[in-house]
């Protein structure tokens, strides 16, 4: 008898995945697990739109979903798989034909006195926007620790309502593993003049305060005072379930490049993934754009339509009004190439190794930043003097040919 599958997590990951199951005439029964009891949205609004009052923007349609005819659990968790047996918390359990993993990331806990104060938050669903954006419905003074990706975009947020805002980070730069050195040095200016105050190689000795978080020490004896605390030091993949079923994870489920792990019919997308990468090496990419793709990747090998897909980074954010587009990666061997004035309205930044582009990022330049993404896909070697001189037509480059 034909079993149902599964999809382990309702977010963007699960939902693609269910999508490209029905698009693929996979007609049978899916189970669609998700703890969160949101309709489907969009997490990289969190610290966006959904702090100012705003919702995110859901996933799909009510009327798209239903036309989906998923049996949802809604609320619901998985507590363990064994074989292809999923186990639910309400005591259920269901024989699947396969199960996809797509549980996501949690914010990584640290282990800091004061840690569990009330007024010390986290970002990584919408419950957690919902109650940051209740604790500064008044002035606030907001310390945030981490200045990665999120941690920076909250802070861009929180300073453009009026709040007073001051990022710890400890690297030399802000979003340094994400951006590199040059585009860290740039987003922290841009954060410097919106009036954000930044402590760089600065490290948290403990949060302060009785009742409440009121204040943030430093290992150096400085002393933050904050009405709220935003802790933003990285994400861990969710892959319990994959580890006590057996599968191989490191940092993340660790998937071939059509998302199937080390135990048959357990496969896995989106940021609980360790995806393989088009330039080696595997990571959870933490990405919405690769989430889509990897999540359509792993639906099709459930079904035995296996294509599979090295992974470049793609993504993107919004840093005090500017938007930077990244692809490829930033960091890593090679030297870097700046394209433009980086005090201009636009410019670009690339990482070229063995002479070809690895990672782009451009500042405000959408049309740039579609031929860029272009080279980083290609691997066209390409001469970093073309590359670096704006009149170059960076759609040349596509098919430029070594003498």
């Amino acid at each position: 008898m034909k079993q149902p599958l599964a999809i382990v997590g309702s977010g963007l990951a699960g939902v693609r995945a269910a999508q490209t199951l029905r698009a693929n005439g996979y007609s049978d029964r899916i189970i669609l697990v998700g703890e969160e009891a949101q309709h489907p949205y969009e997490r990289p609004a969190l610290s966006k739109e959904a702090l100012c009052g705003g919702a995110p923007p859901v996933l799909c349609s009510t009327e798209d979903l239903n036309t989906l005819e998923l049996d949802w659990r809604r609320g619901a968790r998985a507590v363990s798989i064994d074989g292809r047996v999923l186990a639910l918390d309400d005591g259920t359990s269901v024989a699947t034909d396969g199960i996809l993993l797509a549980t996501g990331a949690r914010a990584r806990k640290v282990d800091l006195p004061g840690v569990s104060l009330p007024g010390v938050y986290t970002l990584r669903a919408l419950d957690d926007a919902f109650a940051l954006r209740d604790a500064l419905a008044a002035q606030s003074e907001i310390v945030v620790i981490g200045g990665g990706l999120i941690g920076c975009e909250v802070a861009s947020t929180a300073r453009k309502a009026g709040h007073a805002v001051t990022v710890v980070e400890s690297g030399e730069e802000l979003m340094e593993r994400a951006l590199g050195r040059i585009m860290g040095h740039w987003a922290r200016f841009q954060l410097e003049q919106l009036g954000v105050v930044i402590h760089r190689t600065a490290t948290v000795a403990s949060i302060e305060g009785h009742t409440r978080a009121r204040g943030v020490r430093l290992s150096n004896g400085a002393y933050l005072p904050a009405d709220v605390v935003v802790l933003s030091v990285g994400a861990q993949p969710c892959d319990e379930l994959a580890q006590a079923a057996g599968a191989a994870c490191m940092r993340g489920v660790v998937v071939d490049a059509a998302g199937r792990s080390t135990v048959p019919g357990i496969f896995a997308a989106g940021d609980v993934a360790s995806w393989p990468l088009v330039e080696g090496g595997r990571r959870s990419l933490e990405s919405f754009l690769n989430s889509q793709a990897q999540a359509a990747v792993a639906a099709c090998a459930m079904i035995g339509c296996v294509n599979e897909q090295p992974q470049i980074a793609f993504s993107w954010t919004e840093i005090a009004g500017r938007k930077i587009q990244l692809a490829g990666e930033l960091t890593g061997p090679g030297g870097m190439v700046i394209r433009g004035d980086e005090t201009g309205a636009s410019f670009s930044v690339f990482r070229v190794s063995r002479g070809r582009v690895e990672g782009v990022a451009t500042v405000d330049a959408p049309r740039e930043y579609a031929m860029a993404k272009r080279l980083v896909e290609s691997q066209i070697a390409v001469p970093t003097e073309l590359l670096a001189d704006p009149s170059t037509e960076l759609r040349s480059l596509l098919s430029y040919k070594v003498n």
